[in-house]
């Protein structure tokens, strides 16, 4: 279960820098 909580924190991260880039274009 802890890597299932670290897993989604991980993407949780990557989805908000996706998202900051995508407003940088």
């Amino acid at each position: 279960q802890r890597a299932y909580e670290i897993n989604s924190k991980v993407i949780q991260a990557a989805d908000q820098m996706l998202g900051e880039a995508a407003q940088l274009r």
